[in-house]
């Protein structure tokens, strides 16, 4: 993740609201391919749709990825 964030171009013109967006808008990302993924694997487990119920189990269990932003806001 901050391999990705150090390549970006444009910090110098930010500002401090501008770079958490930029940070967190990467981390969202990354926690909804998490989610999809882990949709997929329940769905394969089950050979069924999951309920609502289901989803946001894996919802909040996959939204512990938001921790990562943590340290790049930091600094």
């Amino acid at each position: 993740m901050t391999s990705v964030l150090v390549v970006y171009d444009g910090w110098a013109n930010l500002r401090v609201l501008g770079a958490i967006a930029v940070i967190l808008g990467a981390v969202v990302a990354i926690v909804i391919g998490h989610i999809f993924a882990a949709s997929l694997a329940a769905y394969a487990a089950v050979r069924r749709r999951s309920t609502k119920h289901e989803l946001l189990m894996i919802a909040r269990r996959e939204s512990r990825f938001l921790l990562v932003c943590a340290p790049q806001i930091v600094l």
